[in-house]
């Protein structure tokens, strides 16, 4: 009878096993199992081998007669059977994020990992819940997913059924089984926000970008991400990338200071490998003006080179290559190259579905009928050769090669095509985040350019500026980072061989904490004001540029104008501090395609930074 029974019982649960095992349900709801890409067999994980080998296990306890009523049915939306899952304390190590939004939904990012650095290869079951009060009083979704080691104990969801432009507050949950662990972990309350109706047009309120790059823990503390945050003003965090750096201990940083203001960086060696790369991340989440601003606002990222290595392109980087002699202790560039990706998407809040093609970043979100925000790729996947610092003379010598892409053929014709349909459905502005300078920003009195930005694709940039020229309105805004200097400029003039009327304007963002390229650290407030206005007398298209403090700046657009604030944060060494200084405002008209004289609102007193004296390209 008994033998006979177990049987039964089984045969029932292989069912509830077979019924469930093609859809693996609750690992293909967390997208870090699809990061970056499903079509990627050497990236995704495959949840069905993960899914079979929870299957292994629980039939192992159900033949070992642990005494659990109603069998393993851990894959049941009730995960009333346990025993195949972690049995110790959770802890959520990394707070929480959201990002990619739309009208009706957001991705929502947590990690939950065993506490005190348990490894174990048992499936933790993770609970989310959003809610339209912080109370969550007023619940609109919710569901269970698992995480494993495979992702590093990350977790990535897609919070649906939400309505536009309304603020959301989200939390994640897990429970330890075991009596020992039976408190419930809660995640911190993160609040975010989905985008306005698609027929918004900005004329009953604005809309606010924050926008930040080159954010290097050694350093210093990334204070503009916890200022942004603490105005709590912007609707939407932009990042336009190197949101970590590659570098060994000791490499690019402040020498014996970092160590002393607590920003040694971990791990000490190069990132290489996966684990490389997932470590440097949740060391980056440790700073709390990071975490505070994660989970303030939904972000959007996009990558540049450091998250890689440095000056990547499509066949390499600065330090590495495919070749023998291209490898960094055994490894070589794609392998790095993948194992970056991987943990890149593991750990941003960012949807996968959008590498559809080779490892595709390039996307768009429409905000409203406001304006259309391209996001784009000018430095992992498909750009042509680039200064590896040992080439510099041959990049120049080619920059005007009409072969030459920044971005790849198939994302120039995505861009110039989603352009024009920005264009025809209405849609007031046009904003390109993007990595790298798109001006020629000139250096020095002798001419120094950097070919490792837009100037060494001329063609690339020249055929960009053919689109935007015959979109016919000016209404393209240009936001940049990687420069690690602050600057503003009008799209017009002549770039190179080839003249434009007014296109747009460019918003070039400091760092959050990268050093300036151009200014010593401990240069007096006189010095770096003559170097401002320097480089502005250099580039009669610069309406304003700094290149001493480290900051961010906002984007606030309506149906009539966009406006930019810059912000700058001089004290990252302080533990805690808030201070914040505000710098010059710019505006463009809709149709004008110029900076709006006279700049700053007729205010020529800037707290930082140099005003251009220059009319000839503004509006």
């Amino acid at each position: 009878m008994y033998i006979a029974s177990r049987i039964a019982g089984l045969a029932a649960f292989v069912a509830v096993v077979k019924a469930t095992a093609t859809a693996a349900p609750r690992l293909d709801d967390n997208l870090s199992y699809q990061s970056p890409s499903l079509k990627h067999a050497d990236l995704a994980i495959d949840t069905e081998a993960i899914h079979s080998k929870l299957v292994k296990r629980q039939l192992y306890y159900f033949e070992s007669d642990t005494g659990n009523e109603g069998g393993p049915d851990n894959y049941l939306p009730e995960l009333t059977w346990t025993n195949a899952n972690y049995t110790g304390a959770i802890s959520f190590t990394h707070g929480v994020a959201s990002g990619d939004p739309s009208t009706d939904s957001v991705v929502l990012w947590t990690r939950a990992a065993p506490a005190n650095n348990v490894s174990t290869d048992y499936p933790i079951p993770v609970s989310y819940q959003v809610a339209l009060d912080r109370n969550f009083t007023q619940i609109v979704d919710a569901k269970t997913v698992y995480t494993t080691q495979d992702v590093d104990y990350t977790v990535k969801v897609l919070a649906q059924n939400l309505s536009p432009w309304t603020y959301y507050y989200y939390r994640f949950s897990a429970k330890g089984s075991s009596t020992a662990a039976n408190a419930t972990a809660l995640s911190i309350i993160g609040r975010t926000k989905t985008l306005p109706r698609p027929d918004w047009d900005g004329t009953t309120h604005d809309m606010t970008l924050a926008t930040f790059s080159c954010s290097n823990f050694p350093f210093g503390r990334f204070v503009a991400y916890g200022n942004a945050a603490r105005r709590d003003k912007a609707d939407l965090f932009v990042h336009l990338g190197d949101s970590i750096y590659e570098y060994a201990r000791g490499e690019y940083d402040l020498g014996a200071m970092t160590d002393q203001i607590g920003r040694t960086d971990k791990p000490s060696t190069a990132l290489l490998t996966l684990n490389d790369y997932r470590t440097r991340y949740k060391h980056y989440r440790t700073d709390e003006d990071f975490a505070l601003a994660l989970r303030r606002a939904p972000w959007v990222f996009v990558w540049d080179d450091h998250e890689v290595a440095d000056n990547t392109w499509r066949g390499g980087s600065a330090q590495s290559n495919d070749s023998s002699n291209g490898l960094i202790n055994g490894v070589d560039f794609t392998s790095r190259k993948a194992a970056a990706i991987r943990a890149y998407f593991e750990y941003t809040p960012i949807r996968p579905d959008i590498l559809t093609n080779n490892l595709r970043l390039y996307r768009s979100l429409k905000l409203g009928k406001l304006a259309d925000l391209f996001l784009l790729d000018t430095r992992v996947r498909d750009r042509d050769l680039t200064d590896l610092y040992y080439n510099t003379q041959f990049v120049q010598s080619i920059r005007k090669d009409q072969r030459r892409s920044l971005m790849g053929l198939e994302q120039e014709e995505w861009l110039y095509g989603n352009l024009r349909k920005s264009k025809n459905r209405g849609a007031t502005w046009r904003i390109l985040g993007q990595q790298i300078v798109m001006s020629e920003l000139v250096y020095t009195a002798a001419g120094r350019i950097n070919v490792d930005a837009w100037s060494g694709y001329v063609s690339n940039r020249a055929r960009l500026f053919d689109v935007l020229s015959n979109l016919g309105d000016g209404n393209n805004v240009v936001l940049s980072g990687d420069s690690h200097i602050a600057t503003a400029w009008s799209l017009n003039g002549t770039y190179v061989d080839k003249s434009y009327g007014p296109l747009g304007i460019e918003l070039a963002g400091t760092a959050v904490s990268s050093p300036s390229p151009i200014q010593p650290r401990n240069a007096t407030f006189a010095v770096r004001q003559q170097q401002n206005a320097d480089l502005v007398g250099l580039n009669p298209p610069m309406a304003w540029a700094d290149v001493g403090y480290r900051g961010y700046f906002e984007l606030t657009l309506n149906a009539q104008k966009v406006n930019a604030t810059f912000y700058a944060t001089p004290d990252l060494y302080t533990p805690n501090n808030t201070l914040e200084i505000t710098g010059p405002q710019l505006t463009m008209l809709k149709n004008k395609g110029l900076l709006q004289t006279p700049l700053n609102n007729g205010n020529r007193s800037v707290a930082f930074g140099v005003l251009s004296n220059t009319t000839a390209y503004r509006g």
